[in-house]
């Protein structure tokens, strides 16, 4: 759906799960850590089946691709977003339980995007978007099941990842795209207000991404590209993974709790996290 006029999530539209189709893919994600799987060579045995392969046509528009190693049959496929303030990072930066899941039957495809300040909002959504057509359209020749499609990033790539996942039908933001099963941001922000003077560097990174101007006593709306502004009733599944207390990180994250509390708050007492609980 398009966006709302208000940026106040609706309880009532979305949906906290620990385990979505791909199991295997929130364990992993959970428990590893991110050091980028190619930096050392005990991290993983898998290397990428495809590297720099082009998902569409723009300059950043580049692929890396883990086929699934096991399995029969089409294979589910996760999209990793990497992090890096959307300013920075590759699509080496991929933790090493998201390339293992080809080892456990789901393909994998770490892509690059476009970088600000010359990749303004809506630019990298629409990167993330035309991966997930991508991906579809080439199902056929390389055993993926376009109908099982997930997107997981971190930090500014969990942004990414939530936009383009909660977007459906909007017309700036999805001009067409196949139905995303679920979407795991770890620390994604949602509430891009959260970092405008947060410090000078979480600053001045919102601010390149939006295209507003840079001095912080400018004004730069960033409503636009507030996930949780274009929540509904028919979005995939949303793993918000963040953590309290940890520096500057968790500074980075509030925005991101800021939508866990809103959601959290909707659950009964005794409800607690369970599988598939819609709020």
């Amino acid at each position: 759906m398009g966006r709302r006029s208000t940026g106040t999530p609706r309880g009532a539209e979305l949906t906290i799960v620990l385990v979505l189709a791909a199991v295997p893919v929130l364990l992993v994600v959970a428990c590893t850590g991110l050091a980028p799987a190619n930096n050392d060579p005990t991290v993983t045995t898998l290397v990428p089946g495809e590297l720099a392969v082009r998902y569409g046509p723009a300059g950043r528009q580049v692929a890396d691709v883990y086929p699934a190693v096991t399995g029969v049959g089409p294979r589910p496929v996760v999209i990793w977003v990497h992090g890096g303030g959307w300013a920075v990072g590759t699509r080496a930066t991929i933790p090493r339980g998201i390339v293992e899941l080809a080892s456990q039957g789901i393909s994998v495809v770490s892509i690059d995007h476009g970088m600000a300040p010359g990749a303004v909002h809506p630019t990298q959504v629409l990167d993330v978007v035309q991966a997930v057509n991508w991906v579809a359209s080439t199902a056929a020749e390389r055993n993926f099941d376009a109908d099982n499609i997930f997107l997981i990033g971190h930090s500014s790539g969990g942004h990414l990842a939530m936009l383009a996942g909660f977007a459906g039908g909007d017309p700036v933001l999805d001009p067409g795209r196949p139905v995303i099963r679920g979407v795991v941001a770890l620390a994604g922000m949602s509430h891009l207000e959260g970092m405008l003077g947060l410090d000078v560097t979480r600053d001045l990174a919102v601010r390149q991404y939006m295209g507003c101007p840079v001095l912080p006593v400018d004004p730069c709306d960033v409503s636009a590209a507030n996930p949780d502004a274009y929540v509904d009733a028919g979005d995939p599944p949303l793993l918000l993974v963040v953590r309290r207390g940890f520096g500057l990180g968790g500074q980075c994250c509030s925005a991101s709790l800021d939508l866990g509390d809103d959601l959290l708050g909707c659950l009964g007492p005794d409800e607690g996290l369970g599988v598939g609980v819609p709020v």
